[in-house]
């Protein structure tokens, strides 16, 4: 007896349970499955969105002979690394490229701006997932924009308008002045011709960059469809939680924790603290506190918002020695940290309190060049922040986009 399924059990019931590497190689089984698979409802509703982390490993300052200027990897939940075939961008004949400034992410689709060697940059949309990418021409003045003094930047998707934002904050150097910019990439994508300017609008920002951060720009975290940061307020430096609503185009604020007191502190409303990184855990905001230990060490504690915009749900979910970022990636039992200081991942066992290095990448991962006569594994370290992202079938072509 054969068993037939229906194609409503295929589409509804098989389908969306497999991985997207598995989904590129099931296009080929019939015109039926391409069809389902290609299709725009499928890849934004239906199609697994697992979460993965971008690692970008440059090369050192030194040329070496067939060695590119960055090294892309992922790895996913069950700690698996996969290295990533570069974003393919040709410009004048010149292929290498260094991976800049990143804008954020949004539901698997990656923004950021491409150095070349020639001094060309491109802003550029790439899905790690499918390897496809292309440039945002139109919206390079969004590069300029953020580069001369402190930027938040962010990457959100509009539902009504089915379009992708994307959002910068410029704090320009010896200005007083914030400018917000808020552009369209669908809009952008179909203008031609001239270049267009981008203009900041008229969207308050009553709120400075958070200093002593340890870097010039701050990638919004995504949570309930809106991009969060941590910022200061204007006047008394005190930090919070700025949000930005873009279906009414204003920030609202959520309070960050409520610190006790010291012994020698009589202060009432609490110690200021130096909440310096936001991330999402089992699909809650949580923001990283880093404590100064007398022998000027560091450990940081990681505060979770239980219930969503409620002031009262702020609480420690755990404490760890030395200063951390959490990263979310769904491994079992554990949490993936990032150590900026040495370049590192870890797993941190919220039951054992132990936190184990991640041997990242793998040596039968690192790229080789020949030396002396023999293959020669190549030395990386992590020197920019991990980036999360979302695996999947997303294309970086807004007529697809719903």
């Amino acid at each position: 007896m054969v068993l037939v399924l229906s194609d409503d059990i295929i589409e509804g019931e098989i389908l969306p349970r497999l991985a997207v590497k598995t989904l590129k190689r099931f296009r080929c089984v019939s015109k039926m499955w391409r069809n389902i698979i290609s299709d725009s409802k499928f890849t934004l509703l239906s199609a697994p969105k697992r979460q993965r982390l971008l690692l970008i490993y440059p090369r050192s300052s030194d040329s070496t002979p067939g060695v590119k200027s960055q090294y892309f990897y992922s790895i996913d939940g069950d700690l698996k690394i996969e290295k990533l075939p570069d974003p393919h961008l040709i410009i004048d004949d010149d292929d290498d490229y260094r991976y800049g400034l990143c804008f954020g992410s949004c539901d698997g689709l990656v923004s950021f701006c491409a150095e070349f060697g020639s001094g060309v940059e491109k802003l550029v949309l790439w899905n790690p997932s499918t390897g496809c990418c292309r440039t945002l021409d139109n919206l390079y003045q969004m590069v300029v924009a953020s580069r001369y003094g402190f930027s938040l930047t962010g990457m959100c998707f509009d539902s009504p308008s089915k379009d992708y934002l994307l959002v910068v904050v410029a704090f320009p150097d010896e200005e007083d002045e914030v400018y917000v910019y808020v552009e369209s990439l669908k809009k952008k994508e179909h203008q031609i011709g001239e270049m267009p300017e981008v203009v900041a609008s008229d969207i308050s920002f009553p709120y400075d960059f958070p200093q002593g951060s340890g870097s010039g720009v701050s990638i919004g975290v995504l949570l309930n469809g809106h991009l969060h940061w941590i910022v200061e307020r204007k006047g008394d430096q005190s930090r919070l939680i700025v949000y930005f609503e873009h279906e009414v185009s204003r920030f609202g604020e959520l309070s960050l924790p409520q610190l006790e007191e010291s012994d020698d502190d009589d202060d009432d409303d609490g110690v200021p603290g130096n909440f310096f990184g936001l991330c999402v855990l089992h699909d809650c905001l949580c923001v990283v506190n880093g404590v100064e230990d007398l022998m000027d060490d560091y450990h940081c504690d990681v505060f979770m918002m239980r219930d969503y915009g409620n002031q009262e749900s702020w609480g420690i979910l755990f404490s760890v020695r030395g200063l951390i970022m959490p990263l979310n990636i769904g491994v079992p039992d554990k949490v993936l940290v990032f150590s900026s200081k040495f370049g590192k991942l870890y797993t941190y066992d919220l039951e054992t309190d132990v936190m184990m290095e991640i041997d990242c990448p793998p040596s039968g991962l690192l790229p080789k060049f020949v030396g002396g006569g023999k293959e020669i594994p190549l030395c990386m370290e992590m020197r920019r922040d991990p980036l999360l992202y979302l695996e999947s079938l997303a294309s970086v072509h807004s007529q697809h986009w719903i």
